[in-house]
């Protein structure tokens, strides 16, 4: 599931990216897992803040949580 999450989250990313205007905003959940860091890398290639997020009410031993990025850069 954590790999689906995270191709999933990755095209959703790319598809963002071609429509997202200067300083615009993307956000996703994902299972933590394996590789989030490098979407995450990547994301902070695109974007002047990403953070992780996990909501209080997230239940504690759940694997979502949510990337967001802030002031997209074009480039």
């Amino acid at each position: 599931d954590q790999i689906r999450s995270q191709v999933l989250a990755e095209d959703a990313f790319r598809f963002a990216c071609s429509f997202l205007k200067n300083r615009g905003k993307f956000c996703c959940k994902i299972i933590t897992g394996g590789e989030v860091s490098t979407f995450v890398n990547m994301m902070k290639e695109k974007f002047q803040y990403v953070k992780r997020y996990k909501p209080i009410s997230s239940r504690k031993n759940s694997a979502e949580i949510f990337i967001v990025g802030v002031n997209y850069r074009q480039q």
